[in-house]
């Protein structure tokens, strides 16, 4: 046989190998090592089949043999021609090792990770008791009390009828809906009542009777025209008192502020003529030759003739500014009190254009109170126009009280809402029959407050007036301002008999909020506050010997992360649970220690940077 028809039955278990004119025969594969592969060639006059037959002899359905010269259907599946090399199969090992690899690789980054983790933790706790530093910034201050309660309406009420056991015709209503005033909420059955009215009528019509009842309807209708002209314009002069305190207010902050503008230019026309003063000074030494040969200071234009320092002129002890140091202080206040004066000019501006919008309001405001009056003074004239006085005594009253008291229950039939608001209880249905408690409630929306509780320890900090700031966990960081407008300072009493504190009720400003009625507030009481103070932690003050409050200014080492603290006094102001006020001693951008007592005044020390726990660095 020749070379080239040899096939190899290399890792093939159970091949057959069929000589012609003899039956096929099992064969069994030979061992697998290179040598031994080399004996397993094909007998000459041998044939091997494309797929292998059965120990029985059967043709193996997997594949049988093909007959020498048949053709390959067009479109059968491509089968290896009997001549080709079958390839040796896959061995399952090679995945399973891959596998293993995987696995073992994840075990490997798993445990390095817990181990970095450790060694990070570790490290920290090193670290928990390393002097810390905070950079010191302008900031607002306030000093608060925090309290909590709930929404509620600052108007609510409760409607009521003596109609006991009519039944109501019509519920127009239903809880959450939003009425306005006017509109008719329920209706009761009339029938009766109108009877009752007519058969009445009958008795005393054409009578003196009747006359006197009539001039009594027309005296009820002066009296609610009075009433109404006095409630509208009461309510508009609530509206105009507003817009003109509203307006005084506008033109008070905008005079104080023009105020301090007018200082702040004043002050800075002394700044800048100082500056001039000490630049022709330092020209003058400059022309004159080297500063330091004129040791008595007899130079003719220096305005400071003793040497002492013009930022302290009552401490003697003070060590002198040279005029180029005096002049860099004063170039700094130029520059911090240019931007102030920017600042205000650009707030004076936008304020005096609000001014005229305040003062549209006042002149609506006194507008709409001339036509309320008007208005009220005409219906009023038209009731006394029509009036007739009882020209008639009436011996016997009692049916014009029969039909007086009908008169009002027939108007109590239709219950309309005395204000806007939401329908915040229902009581009643359809058909039913009005009994004596309330049959709804409505609370006004719009206009809303917070009543809280007040800590014994706090309570006499609280004042009517004071400004406050609310939120609520559905509005998230969403804030409200409000005003304290009633404080109880008698301890209530809970359901249990338990003291439950003192409270205090906070009248939301805010109109038109997302906020609903039933909501749980959280606030702060401002007791004060302030605007672009300097400010450092509380912990960063001590205190001498003297009573004389220092702090420890950090100064850079030329090393990351390593300071070297120097004690600064300082005046303070201000003071609030966490940050006191530095009125004087340092400025803004200096670095303090806010853990003093871990340092020593000269000796560095080194911050530990806890972010670094999460984080990886390149050199990690």
């Amino acid at each position: 046989m020749n070379e080239e028809n040899k096939v190899s039955s290399y890792n093939q278990p159970n091949a057959v190998v069929v000589e012609p004119g003899k039956p096929a025969q099992p064969f069994t594969a030979a061992p697998t090592d290179a040598s031994s592969a080399q004996n397993t060639a094909a007998q000459p006059g041998m044939q091997t089949t494309a797929g292998a037959l059965n120990q029985g002899g059967a043709p193996n359905p997997a594949g049988a043999t093909k007959p020498a010269g048949a053709q390959t259907p067009a479109g059968a599946p491509n089968q290896k021609a009997p001549n080709q090399p079958i390839k040796p199969k896959k061995k399952k090992k090679k995945t399973a090792l891959i596998v293993v690899g995987i696995v073992l690789g994840v075990l490997v980054l798993l445990i390095g990770g817990c181990v970095y983790v450790i060694n990070k933790g570790m490290k920290a706790l090193q670290n928990l008791d390393s002097p810390t530093v905070e950079e010191v910034e302008s900031q607002k201050l306030m000093d608060y009390i925090s309290v909590s309660g709930k929404v509620e309406s600052q108007n609510k009420v409760n409607i009521t009828t003596t109609l006991t056991g009519t039944t109501i015709k019509e519920l127009n209503v239903n809880i959450g809906d939003f009425v306005k005033e006017g509109d008719v909420l329920c209706e009761f059955e009339d029938e009766d009542l109108l009877a009752q009215h007519e058969s009445v009528l009958k008795q005393i019509r054409g009578t003196d009777a009747y006359s006197a009842y009539l001039a009594r309807k027309r005296q009820k209708n002066l009296n609610e025209a009075k009433q109404d002209r006095n409630d509208a314009v009461s309510e508009a002069q609530k509206a105009l008192d507003e817009a003109r305190a509203k307006r005084d207010e506008a033109y008070a902050d905008y005079n104080a502020l023009n105020d301090e503008y007018t200082s702040d230019l004043d002050e800075m026309a002394e700044l800048t003529a100082r500056q001039k003063e000490l630049q022709d000074i330092i020209d003058g030494q400059k022309a004159a030759g080297n500063p330091a040969e004129n040791p008595e200071n007899t130079n003719p234009e220096n305005t400071n003739p003793e040497n002492t320092d013009p930022a302290n002129p009552e401490n003697p002890d003070t060590p002198a500014l040279s005029p180029e140091e005096e002049l860099a202080k004063v170039n700094e206040s130029i520059k911090s009190l240019g931007d102030i004066i920017k600042e205000e000019a650009k707030s004076l501006t936008a304020m005096k254009a609000e001014l005229s919008v305040y003062d549209d309001a006042v002149t609506a405001a006194e507008t709409a109170y001339k036509t309320a009056a008007k208005n009220g003074d005409d219906l009023v004239e038209t009731a006394k126009d029509v009036i007739e006085e009882a020209k008639y005594q009436v011996e016997d009253n009692t049916l014009i009280k029969q039909l007086e008291e009908l008169d009002r229950k027939l108007e109590e039939c239709k219950v309309t809402a005395p204000m806007d608001g939401i329908i915040t209880s229902l009581n009643v249905a359809e058909g039913s029959m009005a009994g004596t408690d309330v049959l709804m409630t409505i609370q006004d929306n719009k206009n809303l407050k917070v009543t809280v509780s007040i800590n014994e320890s706090d309570i006499l900090k609280v004042e009517e007036g004071q400004k406050t700031v609310i939120k609520t966990t559905a509005t998230g960081d969403q804030e409200f301002t409000g005003k304290v407008s009633k404080v109880v300072k008698v301890m209530s009493v809970d359901a249990m008999g338990q003291n439950a504190g003192y409270s205090a009720e906070i009248l939301i400003e805010d109109k038109d909020t997302d906020l609903l009625i039933g909501m749980t507030a959280t606030g702060k009481v401002v007791l004060s506050e302030k605007e672009d103070v300097l400010a450092v932690p509380y912990d960063a003050i001590m205190t001498d010997e003297e009573d004389q409050k220092y702090i420890y200014i950090a100064e850079s080492a030329g090393q990351e992360s390593v300071y070297i603290p120097k004690k600064q006094y300082v005046s303070t102001g201000m003071e609030t649970s966490y940050y006191v006020e530095i009125t004087d001693g340092v400025k803004e951008g200096d670095t303090v220690v806010t853990t003093p007592a871990k340092v020593a005044e000269g000796q560095a020390f080194t911050t530990f940077d806890f972010s670094s726990i999460y984080t990886t660095t390149e050199s990690e």
